[in-house]
C-alpha cells in the first residue's frame, strides 16, 4: 500500500456508502410510484439514509505524556502538510482532550473551552451546543504555518493555587509538574477540550480523530472515557520502546482502554512506539527483528493482547519519511503497516455495521414487496387469461365469474374484521411498551435521583442515589424487554394466521429485540463503576467525580433510552405494513374483478376494454418487479462487495 492507502480506501468507502444511499433513494421513489408503503415507512428510510450520511470513522488515540501519541496522528493523517502540523515536541504536546473533524459547513476553526467550566453542571454534550461557552481561533486551511502556530493553543497551561485545582477536581499526587516557586502552586492545562475543524481530504472523507492526554484527563472526566471513547470504530493505545508499559501505562489500560473494550475486542490496537530509539548501526536487521519481535511478545503478555494486534513504529521516523518522500525510511519505521490496519480492518468494521443495520434490513423488506407485486402480477395475468376465456364462452359463465368474485368479496370482508381486531390488540401492547420507554416517564426517574443526589453533601449519599437511578432504569428495561417480546410474538401469531392462505405469500414480521439495548446498558453501568473506582484512587474531591461521573452515565442512558423509544414506535407503526399493503392488494383484485364481470357481463362489448386494461396495469407490474430487482441488485452488490474484500476494486472507480 503507497502513503496515501488509508485516502484511497476512504475514497473507497465513501462511494461505498453513496452506492448504499443511492439504494435508499432508488426504493423510496419505487414506493411513491407504486403507492406502497405509506407515511411511517418513508419515514423509517429517511432515517436510514441519515444513518448513513451521517457515518464517520472514529479513531481514537490514548497515551501517557510523552509516548509520541501526537507525532503519530501527524505521521498516519497529516503529513501530507509537509510539516508537524500538531504540537507534539516535548513539553509542547496536547493539553486538552481534542476532536478533529471536518465541519458539513467547511469552516476551519480551533474551538476551546476553558477548564473553569469543570465547576458547571452542564456536561460536555450540553455545551458543545452553547456557542457562548467556547473561545474561537480562525485557520487558515490554506497556510499549513497558520495553522501550526494556532494549534500551539492546545500546549497552553497555566499556575494556579492547588486549592483551585482541588476545586476543579484536578489535583492528585503526581498531576502536574511542580512550579517554580510557592509549594502550593501547580500547573494546570487552560482547556478543558477542543474541537478543530478544517477541510483535509481524510476528514473530508469522514475521518473523525480524537486525541487524549494522559491519565490525568482521562481520570477526570468520565464522559471522556464513557461517552466519546466507546463511539470510536478503533482505539489506538500508544507505549514507548524504550521504557516498556509502565505503572501508568497499566492504569490507563486497565481503566480506560480494556474496561471500554472488554467486550468489544475489535477495533483495539496497541502502538509500540519510538522503536528508532533501539536502532543501532552495530546490530543486523537479523537481530533488530529478533528484538522486536522480543518487546512485541512482551508488551502482548503484559497487556493480555494478541501479538498480532502490537504494532512496532517509529512515528517520528514515519512522519519525516512522508514528509521527504523516502521509502526506504517509511519501510523502516513499520508505520505502512499500521496505516494498512486501519484502511482495510477498521473501514471494515464500520462498513459491517452498516450492512447490519441497514442493508439487511432493506434486503429483507425488498424481497417481502417483490412477493406482494409478483402476486399483484400474478392475478392479472390470472385475469386476463379468464378473460380471454370468457369471449369464447357463454353469458352463463360470466355469472358464474361474477358470482365467485362477489364470494371472494365477502370473504375478504371477515378477513379484514378479524385481522383490525387482532390488531387492535396489538396497538394495546405496544402502546404498553412505549409507555415503560417514554422519555418523560425516564426523565422522571432521572429528575427524582437527582434530588436525592443533591441533597447529599456525601460520596456515600451520592453513590447511593446513583446506585438507586441505575437500578430503576435497569428495571425499566427489562420491562420493556418482556413487553417487546410479548408484542413480537403477538405480531408472529397474527402473521402466521393470516399467511397461511396461500395467496398471501410468506410473510412474516420483522424482528424486534431489546436485548442489544439491555446489553449496551449493563455496559454502561459496568464502565462507570470502573471508572468511580479509578477515581477513588486519586486524591481530587469524589463529590466532584461522582456528581460529573453520574451527570455523563445518565445522559448516555438517556439517550440509550430514547434510541429504544424511537426503534419500538418505529417498529409498532410499520411492522404490519406487508400484511396490509397485501390484504390491500387482494381487496382491489378482489374489487376489480367484480367490476369487471359486471362489466362484462352487463355488456359484451365491454370485453375488449377491460382485457386493454388488463394488460397495462399487468405491464406495469412487471415493470415495476424490474425496477424492483434492479434495486435489490445493487442493494445486494454493497453487502457482496464487503463479503468478497472487494470494495476497493469495485467502488474506487465510482469515487
Amino acid at each position: 500500500m503507497n502513503m496515501n492507502g488509508l485516502a484511497e480506501t476512504l475514497r473507497a468507502h465513501e462511494a461505498w456508502r453513496q452506492r448504499l444511499i443511492e439504494s435508499i433513494e432508488r426504493y423510496r421513489a419505487w414506493l411513491l410510484v407504486a403507492g406502497l408503503g405509506g407515511d411511517a415507512l418513508l419515514t423509517e428510510l429517511d432515517r436510514m439514509r441519515e444513518t448513513v450520511e451521517s457515518d464517520v470513522l472514529t479513531v481514537a488515540f490514548l497515551a501517557e505524556f510523552s509516548r509520541g501519541k501526537t507525532e503519530l496522528i501527524n505521521a498516519l493523517f497529516f503529513a501530507d502538510t509537509g510539516l508537524r502540523l500538531l504540537p507534539s515536541s516535548p513539553g509542547r504536546t496536547t493539553m486538552c482532550p481534542t476532536e478533529i473533524f471536518c465541519d458539513p459547513s467547511g469552516e476551519s476553526y480551533i474551538r476551546l473551552i476553558g477548564i473553569e467550566t469543570r465547576l458547571s453542571d452542564e456536561n460536555l454534550t450540553a455545551l458543545k451546543r452553547d456557542p457562548r461557552c467556547w473561545q474561537q481561533i480562525p485557520l487558515d486551511a490554506g497556510s499549513p504555518l497558520q495553522m501550526q502556530e494556532a494549534f500551539r493553543a492546545l500546549a497552553a497551561t497555566k499556575r494556579v493555587p492547588r486549592q483551585e485545582a482541588e476545586r476543579l477536581g484536578l489535583s492528585t499526587e503526581d498531576a502536574f509538574r511542580a512550579c517554580p516557586g510557592p509549594a502550593d502552586v501547580v500547573e494546570i492545562p487552560c482547556w478543558r477540550h477542543a474541537l478543530i475543524s478544517f477541510p483535509h481530504p481524510l476528514l473530508q472523507r469522514g475521518l473523525v480523530v480524537v486525541d487524549t492526554p494522559g491519565l490525568n484527563a482521562l481520570g477526570t472526566e468520565p464522559e471522556l472515557t464513557l461517552s466519546l471513547l466507546p463511539r470510536a470504530q478503533a482505539v489506538v493505545f500508544v507505549v514507548a520502546a524504550d521504557s516498556g508499559v509502565s505503572k501508568s501505562d497499566m492504569d490507563v489500560w486497565r481503566c480506560h482502554v480494556r474496561g471500554e473494550r472488554q467486550t468489544r475486542r475489535k477495533g483495539l490496537i496497541v502502538v509500540l512506539n519510538k522503536i528508532d530509539s533501539v536502532w543501532d548501526e552495530l546490530n543486523t536487521e537479523t537481530e533488530l527483528e529478533a528484538m522486536l519481535q522480543q518487546q512485541v511478545e512482551s508488551t502482548a503478555r503484559t497487556l493480555n493482547v494478541e501479538s498480532r494486534d502490537v504494532f512496532p513504529i517509529s512515528a517520528k521516523q514515519g512522519l519525516l519519511a512522508k514528509i521527504r518522500g523516502d521509502g526506504s525510511l517509511l519501510r523502516r519505521s513499520r508505520l505502512m503497516s499500521l496505516e494498512r490496519y486501519l484502511a482495510d480492518d477498521i473501514v471494515r468494521i464500520r462498513q459491517e455495521i452498516l450492512v447490519e443495520n441497514v442493508v439487511r434490513v432493506l434486503v429483507s423488506e425488498l424481497e417481502q414487496w417483490r412477493a406482494i407485486v409478483d402476486e399483484r402480477a400474478q392475478n392479472l395475468d390470472g385475469q386476463l387469461a379468464e378473460l380471454r376465456e370468457l369471449g369464447l364462452r357463454n353469458d352463463a359463465f360470466s355469472r358464474r365469474l361474477l358470482e365467485q368474485a362477489q364470494a371472494e368479496q365477502a370473504a375478504y370482508a371477515t378477513t379484514v374484521e378479524a385481522l383490525t381486531k387482532d390488531v387492535r390488540t396489538f396497538s394495546e401492547t405496544a402502546q404498553s411498551l412505549q409507555e415503560v420507554l417514554a422519555p418523560g416517564r425516564i426523565q422522571g426517574i432521572v429528575d427524582r435521583t437527582r434530588r436525592s443526589m443533591s441533597d447529599s453533601l456525601t460520596t456515600f449519599g451520592m453513590k447511593t442515589a446513583m446506585k438507586q437511578v441505575l437500578e430503576e432504569l435497569r428495571s425499566a428495561l427489562g420491562s420493556a424487554a418482556e413487553k417487546g417480546e410479548g408484542a413480537g410474538i403477538l405480531a408472529g401469531a397474527i402473521f402466521s394466521q393470516f399467511v397461511a392462505d396461500p395467496a398471501l405469500g410468506e410473510l412474516k414480521p420483522a424482528e424486534f429485540s431489546m436485548e442489544a439495548y439491555q446489553t449496551e446498558l449493563e455496559e454502561i453501568f459496568e464502565q462507570g463503576e470502573q471508572f468511580r473506582a479509578s477515581a477513588s484512587s486519586t486524591s481530587m474531591y469524589q463529590t466532584v467525580v461522582i456528581s460529573r461521573l453520574y451527570g455523563t452515565l445518565i445522559a448516555r442512558a438517556q439517550v440509550l433510552f430514547q434510541l429504544a423509544y424511537d426503534e419500538s414506535s418505529a417498529w409498532a407503526a410499520t411492522v404490519f405494513v406487508p400484511l396490509l399493503e397485501c390484504l390491500r392488494e387482494r381487496r382491489l383484485s378482489i374489487e376489480g374483478r367484480v367490476d369487471m364481470y359486471r362489466k362484462v357481463h352487463e355488456r359484451a362489448e365491454a370485453l375488449d376494454t377491460e382485457i386493454a386494461a388488463l394488460t397495462t396495469a399487468r405491464d406495469a407490474a412487471r415493470a415495476q418487479l424490474d425496477e424492483l430487482a434492479e434495486i435489490r441488485r445493487l442493494t445486494a452488490s454493497v453487502e457482496r462487495s464487503l463479503s468478497d474484500g472487494a470494495v476497493e476494486a469495485e467502488f474506487a472507480a465510482d469515487a
